[in-house]
């Protein structure tokens, strides 16, 4: 992501002067190059989109400060004064919130323009364009505790931020700016978020717009609240840290806040470290390289990582609370290689020497592409991690068993994926406000259980088409598997099916020498209402790998 950042600004978190080559070699041990300099401005891109706490001048400085030998602050949260009540009602909608105070700023125009350019950034990036997190701030001044994260009817005005007058929650989305260009996030709602203080004054319609009245922070603001709303609580609270980390570093006190869930209570923000184990071992092996003990755990303390011996071949290495990134102990390998400098690790020559072509399959699959393209579909890309509500309970299908994985980072990415119709689907229904037809297609991969193999996991690919148009229909979609199975030669029977995501009567198995290979049919409304989708909708999802092994068996 490329960011900009002044240069004074920078040099002055740092408390060293340092020149424009050196400053290029510390942005490189994290991963960010100058694209370009103008004057006291740096043009920077920050490779590594792991680390959304690089992309501020203050989280840059945080870890230079590091490299450069300067004290590390020690985050703190003081305490808990303020209570956040959340409705039942959001449960389905935008479930999450996490909150902080800081006290005792003292802003200016440069830092509340820095603290507004982190917000955006955070929004577009964990917050995949606040669909999944957005960030509020607030005068907490100007607010009275508790505060009722609720829902509300469309009816609802307030002034929102820039505005003068009044307008209802719908007028919002229909004329604010922020509410014509994130609306789409809650398109089909009967009842939209809101978070109230404890006199019922509006602070936000999350996650379009603050209000006027409370949520505007200038250079006379000394307290502000920090809001994250969401539909994944783990990013949720990683924003928020990111948000009150850089306000403490510009001169705030931190507090924080008691949230009651329906089902739970916990405390926002949380700065506490965690510990992972590195084995010596493992990190010889991957680096090739043969260092002391003292060596690594040096190299790991430069680059923000304390660590103690556990055992003989095991390090009990402590995690930042920020460092999100750092999941396996690979990425602690990872930072060990970057502190000893990639520079010093010589090259060497291959012992084999091959020569490449192109793979079979992949040409296959290529040739599948090109088709559909010819055919009017539009290709996509999907995750493959995915979860069990889209593949079961939206599609209307008994749940079985799927790969799941054991500590998911989300919840919306939980198991991995046995079919592509939902990822299709659920892309279907973020597209709803473009033309329509939409015709859609996805190549790509889906997992089964199989204890036979020795990873316990089949991976299979997989072609699923949508067509979603006023006369989408079962013989439509037929006749683009006609086309598809003509062109490879070959021969495939069309057998009756009875599938819940499918309408009965209009649904279809593919059958090719007695096995089923793929399923045609038009979508069940009900699964339709399930994604937002009101038009009709016929699909076909083909095993590629069945057709690859059999082209030119003829009709």
């Amino acid at each position: 992501m490329k960011i900009e950042v002044k240069r004074d600004a920078l040099v002055e978190y740092l408390g060293k002067r340092v020149t424009l080559k050196e400053l290029e070699k510390l942005l490189r041990l994290l991963k960010i190059e100058i694209d370009e300099v103008k004057g006291d401005l740096l043009k920077l891109e920050v490779i590594d989109t792991n680390r959304p706490e690089l992309l501020s001048t203050e989280g840059i400085a945080r870890e230079l400060r590091r490299f450069l030998g300067k004290p590390l602050r020690k985050y703190k949260v003081k305490n808990f004064p303020v209570r956040v009540i959340v409705d039942r009602s959001l449960s389905k909608i935008r479930p999450y919130i996490a909150c902080s105070i800081l006290r005792g700023l003292r802003l200016n125009e440069e830092l509340i323009e820095s603290l507004i350019l982190l917000q955006e950034r955070l929004d577009l990036t964990i917050g995949r364009k606040r669909k999944k997190t957005s960030i509020g701030l607030y005068d907490f001044n100007k607010l009275k505790p508790p505060l009722y994260y609720t829902t509300a009817s469309p009816d609802l005005r307030f002034v929102p931020l820039g505005f003068k007058e009044e307008l209802s929650l719908k007028e919002i989305l229909e004329k604010h700016p922020k509410g014509v260009e994130y609306g789409h996030l809650l398109e089909g709602l009967k009842k939209y978020p809101i978070l109230l203080d404890s006199k019922g004054r509006v602070l936000s319609f999350p996650p379009i717009i603050n209000s006027e009245e409370i949520g505007k922070v200038t250079s006379r603001t000394r307290n502000i609240l920090v809001e994250v709303t969401g539909t994944d609580l783990r990013s949720v609270s990683r924003a928020l840290n990111i948000v009150t980390m850089n306000l403490i570093d510009m001169g705030g006190k931190a507090y924080g806040a008691t949230i009651v869930y329906p089902n739970m209570k916990i405390r926002t923000p949380s700065f506490k470290d965690r510990e992972m184990d590195l084995r010596i071992s493992y990190l010889k092996e991957i680096s090739g390289l043969d260092p002391k003990i003292s060596e690594i755990k040096n190299i790991l303390r430069k680059m923000g990582f304390k660590a103690k011996p556990k055992g003989k071949d095991k390090l009990r290495v402590v995690v930042p609370f920020y460092r999100e990134d750092v999941m396996h102990e690979v990425d602690l390998v990872e930072e060990f290689l970057i502190g000893y400098g990639f520079n010093k690790i010589k090259p060497e020559k291959l012992d084999i020497v091959t020569t490449g072509k192109f793979d079979e399959l992949d040409e296959f699959l290529e040739d599948v592409r090109e088709l559909m393209v010819g055919l009017g579909f539009q290709e996509i890309l999907s995750f493959t991690l995915t979860n069990k509500d889209l593949l079961f309970r939206k599609m209307r299908r008994k749940e079985s068993r799927v790969v799941e994985i054991l500590n998911p980072i989300s919840k919306n990415f939980s198991c991995l994926r046995n079919s592509i119709l939902p990822s299709l689907l659920e892309f279907a229904s973020k597209n709803k406000r473009y033309d329509y037809p939409q015709r859609i297609f996805e190549i790509g991969e889906v997992f089964f259980p199989n204890e036979d193999l020795e990873n316990k996991v089949e991976e299979k690919i997989y072609l699923g088409c949508l067509l979603l148009e006023q006369k989408a229909s079962f013989s439509s979609m037929k006749s683009v598997a006609d086309v598809l199975f003509r062109e490879f030669g070959v021969k495939v029977k069309l057998e009756e099916e009875h599938d819940p995501s499918f309408i009965e009567g209009r649904c279809g198995k593919l059958v090719k020498d007695g096995r089923k290979i793929g399923i045609i049919g038009e979508i069940n409304p009900y699964v339709l209402e399930e994604f937002g989708l009101i038009m009709p909708t016929a699909a076909l999802e083909i095993d590629l790998g069945e057709l690859f092994g059999d082209r030119g068996s003829g009709d």
